[in-house]
Parts: C-alpha cells; sequence; structure tokens
C-alpha cells in the first residue's frame, strides 16, 4: 500500500483516539461516547496491520477478536510476538456491544480502564 495512505490513515486513528480521550473525561453519561470512538480507533488500526503484516487485503470476514487470530501468526513470523490485551479488548468489545444494543452505559471507571488499555 502506497505510504502516504498508510500515513493518512494512521493519522486518523490517532485522531479518533485523542477524541475518544477527550470524550473519556467528560461527565456521564457524556463520557459513555469514548466508549464506541475507542473501538473504532482500534478496529481501524486492526485492519490496517492485517492488510500490512499479512497476504490478506480484506478485512471483510474478521470479527474484532478475529484479528489476534489473523496477526499472531504473521508478527511471529516477522519474530514478534503475538498481540495481547486480547481479554482487555473482549471487555471493551462487550461494553460497546452493550452500550449500543441495550442502552447499558459503562461507569466511570470502566470508561477509566478503557482509556488505560486503549492506550497502551
Amino acid at each position: 500500500m502506497e505510504r502516504q495512505i498508510i500515513l493518512g490513515r494512521l493519522a486518523f486513528i490517532k485522531y479518533l483516539f485523542s477524541h475518544a480521550d477527550e470524550l473519556s473525561k467528560l461527565p456521564e453519561p457524556l463520557n459513555a461516547a469514548a466508549l464506541l470512538t475507542y473501538h473504532d480507533a482500534i478496529e481501524l488500526f486492526l485492519q490496517l496491520s492485517v492488510e500490512e503484516v499479512t497476504t490478506q487485503k480484506t478485512t471483510d470476514e474478521i470479527s474484532f477478536i478475529g484479528y489476534w487470530k489473523e496477526l499472531t501468526p504473521a508478527l511471529e513470523k516477522l519474530g514478534k510476538s503475538g498481540l495481547t490485551q486480547k481479554e482487555s479488548m473482549t471487555r471493551l468489545k462487550d461494553a460497546r456491544k452493550y452500550l449500543k444494543h441495550h442502552g447499558t452505559r459503562p461507569s466511570k471507571s470502566d470508561i477509566d480502564y478503557f482509556r488505560i488499555i486503549s492506550n497502551t
């Protein structure tokens, strides 16, 4: 993929992370929107990663947690360790699902936790 396109996508991902951080510091219930934005930013980063380190050029069939299965072997072939934070990302995914589909807002401490894990 062309370097300028990659840099543009990374810039947008970084913007989403920054925006999510700002949202996470708002008072409740407004801070819950950070959850959706963190999830989107992470998923966009994982999509770009799959496109760059695997031969797979489409991510349409990969679930959010499925990225760990796709990326770990490719990273290990490059001499890197596999993806970490799978359990934390599962928790983020579930919290997002409950917010988006059931209207269940995360607590302030959950939002703080997701801010910390999303930035590591």
